[in-house]
C-alpha cells in the first residue's frame, strides 16, 4: 500500500502518462477540480464507465494517488498481471460475494487512502447506472468516509474535447448511515439519482453553449 498522500514511482509514471493522455489525447476540461485539490483523504471517487480511458481521468482528477478496484479479469494478461499489483489496483470477482477485496478496500480507507471505484462495475449498460453495485454504498457507510461523484460527459473520444464535473459528496441522510441492506440499496438509488442529476445539468450547459455559439 503506498505511502499516505505519496505516489509511488510505478503510480507517478502512470499518472504522468494519464496526464499526457488528458491534455493531448483526450483533452479533458475540468469543473470544480477544486473541490478535490482541497479535500483530505480518506474518501471513495466513484465515476460513470464508458470508456477504458476513463481510469485515466478519474486518476488525474485528484492530486493524491487513488487505489483503484477493478476487475479480476484486467488481471489475466501477462503485462497487466504484472503492472496493475504494482499500481495498487485491488482485484475484484463480479460474479460473487469477494471479500478478500471488500477487506482491501476497507483497508485502503482506514489508511487514509482515496479508493477509485466505478460502480456499475461494466461499460456496457443500456442506461447510465441503471445497475448500481452494493459494494461502494456498504464500504461508505462501513467506514463512514465521503463518496465524491465524478461524471465523464460523454465517451472519451481521440482529439474531442471531454467535459468532466466533480460534484460535492453525497449527501447521505443522519438515519440512513447504519451499515445494513436496506441503507445500502437506499445510497444505490442516491449515486443514481446524483449520476443522472449531473448529466442532466452538463446536457443544458451544452444547449447554453450551443445558443452562445
Amino acid at each position: 500500500m503506498p505511502e499516505k498522500n505519496k505516489k509511488s514511482s510505478w503510480y507517478a509514471f502512470a499518472h504522468a502518462v494519464a496526464s499526457f493522455w488528458n491534455r493531448c489525447v483526450t483533452p479533458v476540461c475540468w469543473h470544480s477540480r477544486e473541490e478535490l485539490k482541497q479535500r483530505k483523504a480518506p474518501y471513495i471517487l466513484i465515476a460513470n464507465h464508458q470508456s477504458w480511458s476513463d481510469v485515466f481521468i478519474l486518476a488525474c482528477a485528484c492530486p493524491c494517488e487513488i487505489t483503484f478496484l477493478g476487475k479480476q479479469e484486467l488481471t489475466r494478461g501477462r503485462l497487466a498481471g504484472w503492472l496493475l499489483p504494482r499500481l495498487h489496483m485491488i482485484s475484484v470477482s463480479r460474479h460473487e460475494v469477494d471479500i478478500a477485496a471488500m477487506r482491501a478496500c476497507s483497508k485502503t480507507l482506514r489508511e487514509g487512502h482515496v479508493l477509485g471505484i466505478f460502480p456499475e462495475g461494466t461499460r456496457k449498460l443500456p442506461e447510465m447506472m441503471s445497475v448500481v453495485e452494493d459494494g461502494v454504498s456498504l464500504l461508505a457507510l462501513r467506514e463512514k468516509v465521503p463518496v465524491i461523484p465524478v461524471y465523464i460527459h460523454g465517451k472519451p473520444r481521440p482529439f474531442h474535447r471531454i467535459h468532466t464535473f466533480i460534484g460535492a459528496p453525497l449527501d447521505i441522510p443522519a438515519d440512513r448511515r447504519d451499515p445494513n441492506r436496506e441503507n445500502a440499496l437506499f445510497v444505490n438509488e442516491l449515486i443514481r439519482d446524483t449520476f443522472r442529476h449531473m448529466r442532466d445539468t452538463a446536457n443544458g450547459k451544452d444547449k447554453k453553449d450551443e445558443q452562445i455559439g
